[in-house]
């Protein structure tokens, strides 16, 4: 007889400590996420001849004073209202001066459900590729 209670409560402990763990993890709490990507890779894509859009993020007298070919302007402060003309479906690499402004415009888009996100690390700082210093190449 004492050897069954023994027994139980080795296998109540047992349960208590392993069993109580099994359960799926809670993946409603995870943060969204995005990727990063060097200038260097954003080259080899670009020499690739890669689809993706490239949104600069930076204001308009920053794109004016120079960005890289084909970035499209999307200043941070209007992103909330006029991300959804962007493809969700799309790679989205965002730039801006440091990386600061596109990591926080990832971080953004992540959250609506883009998943294809990209934030160019060191930004237009550490942009060795081409840049376009033109005043009539401003659109949106």
């Amino acid at each position: 007889m004492k050897h069954l209670r023994y027994l139980a409560v080795v296998l109540l402990l047992i349960f208590l400590t392993f069993g109580a763990g099994c359960q799926a993890p809670d993946t409603s709490a995870e943060p969204a996420s995005y990727r990063n990507i060097t200038a260097a890779e954003l080259l080899s894509w670009m020499e690739e001849g890669r689809k993706f859009w490239l949104v600069d993020v930076r204001e308009d007298h920053e794109y004016i004073e120079g960005h890289i070919p084909d970035a499209i302007l999307l200043p941070l402060g209007q992103l909330e209202d006029n991300y959804q003309r962007l493809d969700p479906d799309s790679v989205i690499v965002l730039v801006c001066r440091s990386g600061r402004r596109s990591a926080e415009a990832a971080k953004f888009l992540s959250e609506q459900g883009y998943t294809k996100v990209y934030n160019l690390l060191g930004g237009m700082l550490d942009w060795p590729g081409p840049v376009i210093h033109a005043r009539e190449d401003v659109y949106r």
